[in-house]
């Protein structure tokens, strides 16, 4: 984590925000959970940085394989991979441009 600190930044990073989970607090979380259930939506996080916010969002039931997190920086999704410890649990991956 300190070398993402050093190499980028960004506050958020610094402070930790990304574990906070914020969209989940946000007031459409339930109704964009709900939508999911139905498994008629794709959901697309861009800047999803580690990924806490779709992690969160296919614990509380949200189909994974209707979930899509990217960044622009590999070396966040690598991080989020080794901070949660599910990089198996991956239903696909998508080659970087």
């Amino acid at each position: 984590m300190n070398i993402l600190s050093a190499e980028h930044p960004y506050p958020c990073i610094r402070a930790f925000h990304f574990v906070n989970l914020m969209m989940s607090q946000n007031p459409v979380y339930p109704k964009v959970l709900e939508d999911g259930k139905r498994n008629d939506t794709i959901f697309i996080d861009l800047g999803c940085c580690m990924g806490s916010d779709v992690r969160k969002l296919v614990f509380d039931g949200y189909p994974a394989e209707h979930v899509l997190g990217c960044d622009l920086r590999q070396e966040f999704i690598d991080t989020g991979y080794e901070l949660y410890k599910d990089k198996g649990n991956s239903i696909r991956k998508t080659p970087p441009i």
